[in-house]
C-alpha cells in the first residue's frame, strides 16, 4: 500500500512539475505584409478563440495551484506539482498584442468591418 501511494505521489509530482513552457506568438510576422483583409480578420478570430481556450486552461491551472498549495502545507512535496511557468498568461498577452497589431494593419488598409480588438489582461 505504501509503495502504491508513493508511486502515485511521485507520478503526480513529475507530471505536473513546473507546468509547460510558454510559447508566445510573435507580434509581427513575415506574412503580414501580403495578408489580405480576409486573412487578417480570420487570424484575429482564430487568435480570439485561442485566447478564450487559454483563459479556461489558466483557470484550471489556478485551481490546481490552489489545491497543491493547500495540500502542500501538510505534504510539502506536493508543492513541486505547482505551475510556476504561467504559460497561459504569457501566451494570452502575446496573442492580444498580435491582435492589436493586426487591427492596426487592417485599419491602415481600410479593411471593411474592422473593429477594435478584444483586450484581455
Amino acid at each position: 500500500m505504501k509503495t502504491l501511494v508513493a508511486s502515485i505521489l511521485a507520478a503526480s509530482l513529475l507530471g505536473g512539475c513546473a507546468g509547460r513552457t510558454p510559447a508566445p506568438v510573435a507580434i509581427s510576422q513575415a506574412q503580414d505584409n501580403g495578408a489580405s483583409c480576409t486573412a487578417l480578420q480570420a487570424e484575429t478570430a482564430a487568435n480570439n478563440m485561442k485566447i478564450h481556450q487559454l483563459g479556461s486552461e489558466q483557470v484550471g491551472k489556478n485551481v490546481q495551484n490552489a489545491v497543491a498549495g493547500f495540500v502542500g502545507a501538510f505534504i510539502w512535496p506536493v508543492w513541486f506539482a505547482m505551475d510556476w511557468q504561467g504559460a497561459q498568461g504569457k501566451e494570452i498577452a502575446a496573442l492580444t498584442q498580435r491582435n492589436v497589431y493586426l487591427w492596426q494593419l487592417a485599419t491602415e488598409r481600410r479593411c471593411p468591418g474592422t473593429s477594435a480588438p478584444e483586450i484581455t489582461s
